[in-house]
């Protein structure tokens, strides 16, 4: 089994196992979730990024909660603002952590959004534009879709379930390739309820099947690509 995230595809001269296709492929960066823009005409997914609208009141709401301490506790009967811990306090939530939060959130977020698509789907071909690679492929190139569902760990990221939706070319020398499409964590798919895997999306637009495989994390371990 080759390492992890160590190939942008692989190639095969036959049609490949199920075990054959359990090797996490392309970037190792995942932002967790996926944005799916989805027209009469087309069809494409990014990388998702932090919804700032709603990240930033909360920041500021904690900050504004730790200012308020000494005088809720003052409410109470406790005088704290004798205390010069209380202002340090107070100016490092204001002058260090929250800009550093926001520079933070806000460097992520651009780091993503360098990416670009994931991929785009014209459906009127369909065509299959995988952004990442550079590579279209038409209907009649493709072979079907996989879903990988298993278990990963990378630098100082812990064992965590993740999905990799991939799509099985056939080449013109009779080769069959296998790509990336896009990867995001199980924990977030949850969030977002019941839709529709995009493997099943992508299968419906081209009408090919989608192979699944499905490690649990004993098994994701027992296959040493960490």
């Amino acid at each position: 089994m080759e390492t992890a995230f160590s190939l942008p595809f692989m190639r095969f001269d036959h049609n490949p196992q199920d075990s054959e296709l359990a090797c996490l492929l392309g970037d190792s960066d995942c932002p967790g979730w996926i944005d799916v823009i989805e027209t009469s005409e087309s069809l494409r997914a990014r990388p998702g990024r932090l919804r700032m609208r709603c990240v930033v009141p909360w920041i500021l709401f904690v900050a504004a909660i730790i200012t308020a301490v000494p005088w809720i506790a003052r409410y109470f009967g406790s005088d704290v603002f004798s205390e010069p811990v209380v202002w340090v306090m107070i100016g490092t939530t204001w002058l260090l952590v929250v800009p550093i939060l926001l520079v933070l959130l806000g460097f992520i977020n651009r780091s993503f959004a360098k990416k670009g698509d994931y991929f785009r789907v014209d459906k009127s071909g369909p065509m299959l534009e995988l952004c990442q690679v550079g590579k279209s492929f038409n209907a009649g190139d493709i072979l079907a879709f996989t879903e990988l569902r298993r278990w990963c760990c990378h630098d100082h990221v812990p064992w965590k379930a993740t999905r990799q939706t991939g799509v099985l070319i056939q080449t013109q020398d009779g080769q069959i390739e296998l790509y990336p499409v896009f990867r995001e964590l199980e924990e977030n798919i949850s969030l977002l309820g019941c839709r529709l895997s995009l493997a099943d999306r992508l299968a419906q637009v081209f009408r090919a099947s989608v192979r699944r495989v499905t490690l649990d994390r004993r098994e994701s371990q027992a296959l040493g690509d960490f």
